[in-house]
């Protein structure tokens, strides 16, 4: 349709947006209140700004929003708090089940070690680090490892292993032929933290007693990093 020369251009209001939440709905409810106006302190019907109707056509319940509101958010804190506390009990099941298998490896080594008469002597401490210490300090050599099998470890392999990635490995010379005098036990960890454990060990004994140290290198490389691992000290 034309127009006569110089008529204003039609102009149109921009859409108001609609709330698509109830957080939204509340935000536009209280927006088209006045600031302190006894509606939005009441909590009565409120239009959202822009909407054009009455209190009682299309108003907005903002009592009841806000009920909902809080309804909706009293849910979803329980739900995330009882989501903490099923991880919580799932973690504290698990501790306690790598607990009760450590502490039943440990017993089988020590009777295993008693049954052969071995002088394996297993140190059930909390403090693996200073109870070493000790050992050291009256040992006039000594050698720091770990081993998934405290025997095995001293009596020696009778035939070829296989060690990490399936490579063949000869057959291991026990502490007892290297004329070591006794193995003492001071610790059973899960692979990674047994790991880390030996290292530092060895880093510190060697520091202490360079010469006495009889470890060649400051690492862990024969232990597997997915398997339980007894730390110890050789002494002579």
């Amino acid at each position: 349709m034309s127009t006569y020369e110089g008529s204003p251009t039609p102009t149109r209001s921009p859409p108001t947006p609609t709330p698509d939440s109830d957080d939204q709905l509340l935000a536009l409810a209280l927006a088209a209140a006045p600031a302190g106006s006894p509606a939005s302190a009441s909590g009565q019907a409120l239009q959202p700004a822009g909407s054009g109707g009455s209190d009682s056509e299309g108003g907005v319940d903002v009592a009841a929003l806000i009920a909902r509101l809080d309804a909706r958010r009293g849910a979803e804190l329980r739900a995330k708090r009882q989501a903490e506390e099923a991880a919580a009990a799932a973690a504290a099941a698990a501790d306690r089940e790598r607990r009760q298998r450590l502490a039943a490896r440990w017993a089988r080594a020590a009777e295993e070690a008693a049954m052969r008469g071995l002088p394996i002597v297993f140190h059930d401490v909390d403090d693996p680090e200073t109870t070493m210490y000790h050992l050291a300090m009256g040992a006039s050599e000594f050698y720091v490892g770990g081993t998934g099998f405290p025997s095995r470890r001293w009596l020696g392999d009778a035939a070829p292993r296989t060690g990490p990635y399936d490579r063949p490995r000869p057959r291991m010379l026990g502490h007892r032929a290297s004329g070591w005098n006794v193995m003492h036990v001071v610790a059973l960890e899960e692979g990674d933290v047994a790991k880390r454990l030996e290292a530092r060990l060895i880093s510190l004994m060697r520091g202490r007693w360079r010469e006495e140290c009889k470890n060649v290198a400051v690492d862990s490389r024969g232990l597997a990093a997915e398997t339980d691992t007894f730390v110890y000290i050789c002494t002579s």
